[in-house]
Parts: C-alpha cells; structure tokens; sequence
C-alpha cells in the first residue's frame, strides 16, 4: 500500500458571513499533503487561497479580501475497497485581508470543518476525492460555509 500522497484541490463554497461582513459565492485552490496510517484511516493537511468579494453589511461598501485556509483534516473511509463512502473532520486557521476605503477586514481564527464524501482509487498511484463540509470559525459573527471540494491526487 502507497501511504503517502500529494493532491490538488478545487473547492467552491456558498455565500454567508464574517463579522461585518457579507461574503458571495467563492472558488478557492489549492495543495494538500496526507498520509494513510491504515487502509480507511488518512490524516492529511491542505492549503487553500481564494480572492473573497464582501461587502460591508453597514455601508454596502464592496471590497476583495485575500482568504488563506490551512486545516488538519482526519478521513475515515468506511471500505476497504477502491470506491469508498468516507467521513471526514479538520481543525485550523482561515485568515481575511482585505481593505477599500474605510472598509477594512484582517481578521485570522480557528475554524473547523466536518462532512463527508467519496474516495475513488483510479490506479494503484492516482486517486480522486468529492466531499462536502460544512466549516466554521471562531471569527465573531460568522456563518457556517458550506463548502464542495473535488482533490485529485497522487499515492506513493
């Protein structure tokens, strides 16, 4: 068995908010890193940067934020097989920056992440993972996101 592996992602995530701010739909990129201590137990690390359109909920101002997400993530996969259902949880860091005007965010916290999704190994060296998870910060007054993320990997 391969047990380390290296994968893109791609994650799309839902409109919401953070602190003052409104948030709309975002697509954010990124690299992630994992290893598998067993045939359904993973613990992988991903990075990921996005450009945030907000707009100030107290004066409509828009501005674009940089958005930084690094997360610690254990997956579970249910099966022992090359097609596999999966359950996964992460802790870390998202981090806003962003000024126009007198509008300004820069704000970094926690955040948390849990969901679930699909593992599929398409060769013995390459696999590719769907999953959606709801994720949320400890940044006063933030929604929960709503995130789809697709990863697309290589095992060693």
């Amino acid at each position: 068995q391969q047990r380390f592996e290296f994968f893109t992602v791609g994650q799309w995530t839902t409109t919401g908010k953070i602190s003052a701010f409104r948030f709309s739909e975002s697509f954010a990129g990124g690299l992630g890193l994992g290893y598998n201590f067993t045939d359904q137990i993973n613990v992988n690390t991903d990075v990921l940067f996005s450009q945030v359109n907000l707009t100030s909920q107290a004066t409509g101002v828009r501005l674009d934020a940089n958005h930084i997400a690094a997360h610690a993530n254990l997956d579970y996969y249910l099966f022992k097989s090359a097609l596999t259902p999966f359950l996964t949880g992460g802790i870390g860091v998202d981090s806003y920056d962003g000024s126009q005007g007198a509008s300004a965010i820069s704000k970094a916290d926690l955040s948390y992440k849990v969901g679930g999704g699909l593992r599929w190994d398409i060769t013995r060296h390459i696999f590719a993972k769907g999953l959606y998870r709801v994720a949320w910060a400890d940044i006063s007054k933030t929604d929960a996101a709503h995130t789809i993320s697709l990863m697309l990997g290589l095992k060693f």
